[in-house]
C-alpha cells in the first residue's frame, strides 16, 4: 500500500527495500526515500540515472554516489552535490569523490569541497591537486594532520 510505503519511507528512507517492486519502480516514492536517505538509492536501480533522483541522494548522503550512473558521476552539479553533503559519519562519506569522473578529480572546486568535508578524500583527487597547497592544508586542516 503506497500510503503505508510513504509513512515507513518518511521515518526511513532505506526501507525502501521492502516496498513492493511497483513502488521502487515509482518516482516520487524513490525520491522520497533518498531525499531521507541517500542510501535508499541503493534499492531503485531503475533510478541510478535518473538525475533527480540521484541528486536527492547525493545531497543527502555523499557515498550515495557509489550507485550513480557513469554519466552522472561526471555531471559537475551531482557530484559537488555529493562532496558537500553533510556528513554524519566522514569517513563513511568518504567514498564520494572516489566515484566522480576522472575529470571532475581534477576540477579544484570540487576537491575543496571533498577535502573540507573530510580530509581522506584527498587520496582520490587528481595528482595535481593532491600537491595543491590549498588543498593539502584543507585537507590536514579538516583532520587536524597538518599536511599529507
Amino acid at each position: 500500500d503506497r500510503e503505508i510505503v510513504s509513512v515507513a519511507l518518511a521515518a526511513d528512507g532505506e526501507a525502501l527495500r521492502f516496498a513492493a517492486d511497483d513502488l521502487r519502480g515509482d518516482k516520487e516514492v524513490v525520491t522520497a526515500a533518498c531525499t531521507q536517505s541517500g542510501w535508499a538509492l541503493e534499492f531503485a536501480p531503475d533510478f541510478y540515472g535518473d538525475r533527480d533522483v540521484v541528486l536527492a541522494a547525493t545531497r543527502n548522503e555523499g557515498g550515495a554516489m557509489v550507485f550513480a550512473a557513469e554519466e552522472l558521476q561526471s555531471d559537475r552539479e551531482v557530484v559537488l552535490a555529493a562532496v558537500s553533503a553533510p556528513h554524519e559519519d566522514p569517513w563513511r562519506e568518504a567514498t564520494a569523490l572516489h566515484f566522480a569522473s576522472d575529470e571532475l578529480k581534477g576540477d579544484r572546486e570540487i576537491v575543496l569541497a571533498a577535502v573540507r568535508g573530510c580530509g581522506v578524500q584527498l587520496e582520490s583527487a587528481s595528482e595535481h591537486l593532491k600537491e595543491d597547497p590549498e588543498c593539502v592544508e584543507a585537507a590536514g586542516v579538516q583532520h587536524d594532520l597538518g599536511s599529507f
